[in-house]
């Protein structure tokens, strides 16, 4: 029937539902808070180790390439420009000016890992000293 996959999925999500889940309920410790404040960016990547300052414009660059990428699936480029345009305006500005707002007092950084080990080091770079 040459149908999209993500269009048999929307259908068969229509029938059966995919469970959704509380993070309460996946990891009993968690804590659910009503309101979070973004402090912090850390923007993971594989290859090579570092850990660096990452400016504000390359944290906006990279989470708008990963929208990106998100999206780069088929039928996704056939409605963009429709899905782009709701509501007569261009929602890929918006997002972007949202999420440059979000960026624009929160320290970002890049950690790259050769071993993939980032469960070790984000804890420590997470921590967020309260005045």
């Amino acid at each position: 029937m040459k149908i999209p996959a993500a269009t048999i999925n929307a259908l068969v999500q229509r029938i059966i539902p995919p469970p959704k889940y509380q993070i309460d309920k996946l990891v009993p410790t968690a804590s659910v808070a009503p309101e979070a404040q973004l402090t912090r960016l850390i923007v993971i990547e594989r290859g090579h180790d570092r850990d660096d300052t990452l400016p504000a414009e390359d944290a906006l660059k990279t989470l708008m390439a990963n929208c990106e990428d998100a999206f780069g699936f088929p039928p996704y480029s056939y409605i963009e420009e429709f899905l782009q345009g709701l509501n007569g305006g261009n929602l890929k500005f918006a997002e972007r000016a949202i999420v440059e707002s979000a960026l624009a007092t929160v320290d970002a950084r890049v950690l790259g890992s050769s071993t993939m080990d980032w469960f070790q080091k984000l804890p420590p770079l997470g921590s967020v000293s309260r005045v």
